[in-house]
């Protein structure tokens, strides 16, 4: 609880210590599994294109558009 400490956050019911313990404990957990799968990074299926590159774009555009704040 150091950074708290030192940013003088208030932390009202312990909230951010939740939210940084998961965020923490998902990494640990996505690193074990990914050393102990020997997952492989090189699949077709998994790269972007140009279709889906512009897509996104123009979603997130929308999104930005509709929900300014």
């Amino acid at each position: 609880m150091f950074f708290f400490s030192m940013e003088q956050a208030v932390d009202m019911g312990g909230s951010m210590f939740v939210h940084t313990f998961g965020a923490y404990f998902g990494l640990a957990v996505d690193w074990i599994l990914h050393r102990c799968l020997d997952v492989d990074d090189e699949h077709e299926n998994e790269k972007s294109n140009t279709n889906s590159d512009i897509f996104s774009v123009i979603g997130k555009t929308r999104v930005h558009q509709n929900y300014p704040n």
